[in-house]
């Protein structure tokens, strides 16, 4: 059929064969095969010239419009195969670099054909970004791992919060500290209303009212906070688990008699209507690396 149309468009048999990169009786055999199946002369040909006939002229017109759902058939083919080979991933933050970054590898090593892509997002959109369908799962922590009946959730580990100090710092080379250590040392948190989930967990920490407003720094982001930890312009309370890809440039230090012992938690999310094979793959691959404590 795509012979004939380049055929009908030249009404050249010589100039079809250049254009199709094929020789001219191999081109002339295939238009005089598709003449025998249909039983209809479709091309008047002469030693001058080459013509449609009638039925040549509609079967033309019904060749490109089948031809043109063919291509698009297989371009659509084509992008739900990209798409089912694509595993969407919303990132955790910070504070679960080497566990993430060791559940993408475990997974590529299985599935080596799978494209993963890994999206950053502040903590507080996470579930909103996954909710519309910008990835498939989501790492988030605690605060993020709401309950709700349109998505499933998987528990995988924790990290004890502490005081997290430039290795510089005075502090750097404490086993543990006290409040009495910190209680002159500005304090680096999210946001300092009291709707801070960062803060809040600092907070519950420490004794009552000992945080006081001027000890506090506010960071928009985990770059700045890193950059005013690091140039000495105070600590900061993170789980331990963001100080041990970080070694070069942090300490992390355990608090003696914390009023509550904080833990980050780090939870998977992702949608109970997401039935796709890589994403059930990808789940199978969390839980067996929770068996072996991630």
């Amino acid at each position: 059929m795509r012979y004939f149309v380049v055929v009908a468009e030249e009404l050249n048999f010589r100039a079809a064969a250049d254009r199709l990169h094929v020789s001219h009786p191999a081109l002339s055999k295939q238009i005089k095969d598709l003449e025998y199946e249909l039983g209809v002369q479709l091309l008047g040909r002469n030693t001058v010239k080459v013509w449609l006939t009638d039925s040549g002229k509609q079967f033309l017109k019904d060749s490109k419009n089948i031809l043109k759902q063919v291509d698009q058939a297989c371009v659509t083919a084509k992008k739900i195969h990209d798409k089912e080979s694509i595993l969407t991933i919303g990132s955790a933050g910070p504070f679960w670099d080497i566990i993430v970054f060791k559940l993408l590898k475990d997974f590529k090593k299985k599935y080596p054909d799978v494209d993963l892509h890994v999206i950053e997002r502040a903590p507080w959109d996470q579930i909103k970004s996954l909710q519309h369908g910008e990835y498939q799962l989501a790492f988030v922590g605690q605060h993020e791992s709401i309950d709700s009946p349109t998505l499933n959730k998987l528990y995988l580990t924790s990290s004890p919060f502490g005081v997290i100090a430039g290795k510089d710092h005075p502090l750097s080379n404490k086993q543990t500290v006290s409040w009495d250590d910190l209680k002159n040392e500005n304090i680096c948190c999210f946001g300092k209303q009291r709707s801070s989930h960062h803060l809040k967990d600092i907070r519950s920490m420490l004794p009552p009212g000992s945080i006081k407003s001027k000890q506090l720094k506010d960071a928009n982001s985990i770059s700045a906070m890193i950059s005013m930890i690091t140039s000495g312009q105070g600590i900061t309370f993170f789980p331990k688990s963001f100080a041990e890809s970080r070694k070069n440039i942090v300490t992390y230090i355990p608090l003696e008699n914390a009023r509550n012992n904080c833990y980050f938690e780090l939870w998977a999310v992702w949608r109970k209507s997401d039935h796709s094979t890589f994403l059930k793959d990808f789940v199978e691959t969390m839980k067996k690396n929770m068996n072996t404590n991630l």
